[in-house]
């Protein structure tokens, strides 16, 4: 090969280089632009779903807020049906207390009646018993004697 056909091949490689080189340039410009585009397609996407987050934030704010004001009505409307059961109960408990009172009383001075009643007949038992026990003792008291 001549010195001529080296440097017809060494432009051809350099034209053939330029060429792929050119191509491998306008194939990074073309993704490098679509990079571009996906990042501002990412920051709108991220900026939207940013409002999206504070709008929603702010309806759970009042969501909430109202759910606070029906708790405190469903609270303050529950402490007066409570209040209102708790007087009855303690109406009828005072009304039960006086009866209960009043049926112990009854039943107190019954128990002390009956009581009063078999302390009497156990003191005239007991009168009767030593009265037979003097008797007894007189006896044998004069049957010593006569032993004696």
């Amino acid at each position: 090969m001549t010195e001529d056909d080296h440097k017809k091949i060494e432009e051809m490689l350099k034209r053939q280089l330029g060429v792929f080189a050119e191509d491998v340039q306008s194939r990074i410009a073309v993704v490098a632009d679509g990079v571009l585009g996906l990042d501002e397609k990412i920051d709108r996407n991220t900026q939207e779903l940013k409002e999206e987050i504070d709008k929603s934030r702010a309806e759970y704010r009042g969501l909430f807020a109202s759910l606070d004001v029906k708790i405190d009505g469903v609270e303050q409307r529950l402490d007066v049906k409570i209040d209102g059961v708790e007087q009855r109960l303690d109406v009828k408990i005072g009304g039960v207390e006086q009866r209960l009172d009043a049926k112990i009383g009854g039943v107190e001075q019954r128990l002390d009646k009956k009581i009063d009643s078999v302390c009497e007949e156990l003191t005239a038992e007991i009168r009767a018993v030593g009265e037979k026990v003097e008797g007894h003792e007189a006896r044998i008291a004069g049957l010593e004697q006569r032993v004696a």
